[in-house]
């Protein structure tokens, strides 16, 4: 899906544990070093989660998340 899409697209908010296997629909970045994890459009893995758990672990934050749920495109 292009960013475009994803960004237009009716979305939804879900846990990250729920998330893998899903469109994102916003870009999520770790901030320090201001690094995106995901792009809006890319498909959620398992090492998406497991990069945004390791970043919040060493007290760094996620930018592009809500009350620790992503926005996904709606199914």
């Amino acid at each position: 899906m292009t960013i475009y899409e994803a960004m237009t697209a009716p979305f939804e908010y879900t846990d990250q544990k729920k998330a893998a296997g899903r469109v994102a629909a916003e870009s999520v970045t770790a901030y320090p070093p201001d690094i995106p994890i995901l792009i809006a459009g890319e498909t959620i893995t398992p090492r998406h989660i497991e990069d945004i758990r390791r970043v919040t672990q060493k007290g760094g934050r996620i930018i592009g998340t809500y009350e620790n749920k992503l926005k996904v495109v709606k199914n």
